[in-house]
């Protein structure tokens, strides 16, 4: 028997979605203020899901990533 160890640089995959990647954003009532900045940044209204839909990239940009939901970031 023979065992044949190779070595390579290992880069772990990026966790969380891409800056490009639509996340959705859940704004609930009373929340005026984050309703206001979702929709100042050219959101998209998800009818069917009842969510607010936008570039991650935007996201972390405006510092919402925790009204995000369906991800584990």
């Amino acid at each position: 028997m023979e065992l044949i160890i190779e070595e390579t640089d290992w880069e772990p995959k990026p966790c969380g979605p891409a800056s490009g990647d639509i996340v959705e954003i859940e704004v609930r009532w009373g929340e005026v203020e984050l309703g206001r900045r979702v929709r100042q940044a050219g959101r998209k209204w998800n009818r069917r899901e009842k969510v607010w839909e936008l570039c991650y990239g935007q996201v972390v940009k405006l510092g919402l990533e925790d009204s995000m939901i369906g991800t584990d970031t």
